[in-house]
């Protein structure tokens, strides 16, 4: 997707899931997910919870990009 080390834009992500790119959704998940998890059991005290949650997540982001 990059040269090797660097950091592609979240903008340019973005572009690209629109695009349907997979690799591109597989790297917004790779940068984001375990903040979220993070987050979300600091919400919840639950890891499997935290888990569905971030899954539930990416579905919504898959659904309502646009």
């Amino acid at each position: 997707m990059s040269p090797e080390g660097a950091e592609v834009p979240d903008a340019v992500l973005v572009a690209a899931v629109l695009a349907g790119d997979r690799e591109a959704f597989a790297a917004v998940y790779d940068r984001y997910a375990d903040r979220l998890h993070d987050f979300a059991h600091s919400l919840l005290r639950h890891r499997e919870e935290a888990a569905d949650s971030v899954a539930d997540a990416f579905v919504i982001m898959a659904e309502r990009l646009e």
